[in-house]
């Protein structure tokens, strides 16, 4: 659901003016907790779609982030096993092992978009996907969606990144 949205740079300045805040940081700041009480905010640079990136986001230059490594989406387990399917940050997890805070995946090795390519069940890469999304419990059925696993060859590099704080979620 749409919460709301803000302008970078129109906001008030932030108690902490020496720790960058992330997209969802500052959601929370400008608008408190999520309703739900166990979700977490997802930027955007659309109003009708959940993009997981922001403008102006303060992920630049991995300023809060230390690149971890990459991994090619086909370099996870062959789709005839009927694979778990993986979120890029349950990728990064199985790949590199648990991280000091949380991960946060990239489609780019500059900054953090909070994105990742990935795989539908029987079909080619599909367009970047927020960092934690992922469709079904085993990659065996239409609609399924993983960001590791090797069908139909999708050749796209994820970037995992350790965040210097935890991130919600």
């Amino acid at each position: 659901n749409l919460v709301g949205a803000f302008i970078v740079g129109d906001g008030p300045d932030l108690p902490d003016a020496t720790h960058a805040h992330s997209c969802r940081e500052t959601c929370e700041m400008i608008f408190g907790p999520c309703a739900s009480g166990s979700g977490y905010y997802e930027g955007s640079t659309a109003a009708t779609e959940i993009t997981g990136t922001c403008y102006g986001d303060t992920f630049d230059d991995l300023a809060d982030a230390t690149l971890v490594g990459s991994y090619v989406v086909r370099d996870g387990p062959l789709w005839s096993l009927s694979p778990t399917t993986y979120s890029c940050i349950d990728a990064c997890e199985h790949i590199f092992g648990r991280c000091a805070s949380s991960y946060a995946g990239s489609i780019v090795s500059t900054h953090v978009t909070a994105t990742c390519y990935g795989n539908s069940y029987a079909s080619t890469c599909s367009d970047p996907q927020p960092d934690r999304y992922v469709n079904g419990l085993k990659y065996e059925t239409a609609g399924a969606w993983s960001a590791f696993v090797n069908d139909n060859g999708c050749n796209r590099l994820n970037y995992c990144c350790c965040m210097q704080y935890e991130v919600p979620g």
